[in-house]
């Protein structure tokens, strides 16, 4: 490939939401709803978790020249009808409409995904060392939580991005902030980890 190991896209949310927008409208499978991958043969797109404005601010700042395809605004592609139409409508409707569907596919991606559980059993709770939470990328540390949870809970009713979100950022927290869950659960931050446990004391499942 001209010397090159790979190419580096700049596909961002906002690709991302189109893409899966035009999947459920032509009935895609679970398989579909992962969106577009952070890599594939010769290829990696870095810059998936950034909106599109995002992109354009940052290389203005680094004085790259932005340069756009005159074909994207030609109303005759679908997708181009679905970008300069159909999103703008609906994030007015249904604001952060782009970022959940974001959201949405990295899910699909963590439930279709093998991460290796970290955790250890100690009483009746659950307890993740900060080193091998280090060894995890955000979205493995927040899948590898859920497997503790679903151990101890029995399934993931109830819980929310909001529960994600703010168990991932106990990673780096200071000693003592805590996360309420559903069913009687919380997760604390000791001063080398993770602990998951009942709020009142009760044994695993």
């Amino acid at each position: 490939m001209g010397g090159w190991d790979f190419v580096a896209t700049a596909h961002s949310t906002d690709d991302q939401a189109e893409t899966l927008l035009l999947r459920i409208a032509r009935g895609t499978g679970i398989n579909g709803l992962r969106g577009i991958l952070r890599s594939s043969p010769g290829i990696i797109r870095p810059c998936l978790g950034m909106r599109a404005s995002e992109l354009r601010a940052a290389a203005a700042e680094c004085g790259i020249p932005y340069v756009e395809d005159s074909s994207n605004k030609d109303p005759r592609f679908l997708r181009n009808r679905l970008r300069n139409e159909a999103m703008q409508a609906l994030e007015k409707a249904l604001p952060g409409v782009t970022d959940g569907l974001m959201k949405l596919s990295r899910n699909v991606l963590l439930e279709d995904k093998k991460v290796p559980s970290v955790a250890k059993e100690e009483g009746n709770s659950l307890y993740y060392s900060l080193s091998a939470l280090a060894l995890l990328e955000k979205g493995e540390a927040v899948a590898a939580f859920k497997l503790g949870i679903r151990a101890m809970k029995g399934d993931l009713r109830g819980l929310t991005c909001r529960h994600y979100d703010a168990l991932a950022a106990l990673i780096g927290s200071s000693r003592g902030a805590w996360v309420p869950l559903p069913a009687g659960l919380m997760a604390e931050r000791e001063e080398r980890g993770v602990r998951l446990k009942r709020r009142k004391r009760e044994a695993l499942r």
